[in-house]
């Protein structure tokens, strides 16, 4: 298995990390005011931030009260790859849609542009439309959850069968990239960076940045002693 190698400056590091998201957070919502535009991006950073904020202010209490540090989140090798994986796609993802001169982007709505094909643009290409298919594709991203042994552990506090349906949910969070690249690619193939992979994998990706800032917090819950 692969062990992120901190002890409790892992923890520290992930609370400042989140201090620094909420504050961001807060002030382009501030920016979101002045300009009128979506506050979507705003507002993910915001519960990103407030879930590192948590996970750290967790291990601060324990320590607080002499308490054990809770254990280090540990993945396996695979899943530690789906992750190198999906950090890759959240960097291309980030570089497109930075890509003011060339698509016309508007980073704080996510917004990737006009959304082309072969017989001419139609629409803007937003990620995170009040629909269904948005909060379906973050939620898919979202199972990545699922790759955290301390997740397994709450569950099994639970409920036996919901252990042993998370490893299988887990798989589920490769499906949609997968499907989203050979349907864009099979479809868009001229045009494929204005086509709708990429606020389409926005959306996934930003679902598996939640799982994984869940992940951890859940390595903090499910310490012992949060258990007592």
């Amino acid at each position: 298995s692969v062990q992120i190698p901190t002890s409790i400056h892992f923890w520290m590091l992930w609370g400042l990390s989140g201090a620094i998201l909420t504050g961001a957070g807060l002030w382009l919502l501030f920016l979101v005011r002045l300009t009128a535009a979506r506050p979507h991006g705003a507002l993910f950073l915001l519960v990103l931030g407030w879930l590192l904020a948590a996970a750290g202010a967790l291990v601060a209490e324990a320590n607080y009260l002499g308490l054990p540090t809770p254990p280090r989140p540990r993945l396996s090798t695979a899943a530690a790859g789906l992750l190198v994986d999906y950090v890759a796609l959240a960097l291309l993802l980030l570089t497109r849609l930075f890509a003011f001169e060339a698509f016309n982007t508007q980073p704080l709505e996510l917004d990737f542009g006009m959304k082309c094909y072969r017989d001419g643009c139609e629409s803007q290409n937003l990620s995170f439309e009040i629909e269904f298919n948005s909060f379906g594709h973050s939620s898919q991203g979202l199972l990545v959850l699922f790759l955290f042994p301390a997740v397994d552990t709450l569950f099994r506090r639970c409920s036996g069968s919901l252990a042993c349906a998370g490893p299988w949910a887990s798989l589920g969070m490769v499906v949609y990239p997968v499907y989203n690249t050979a349907k864009r690619a099979w479809l868009h193939s001229k045009g494929f960076a204005t086509s709708s992979f990429f606020n389409n994998a926005m959306e996934w990706s930003m679902g598996a940045a939640l799982g994984v800032a869940l992940g951890v917090y859940a390595a903090a819950v499910a310490s012992p002693h949060a258990a007592v």
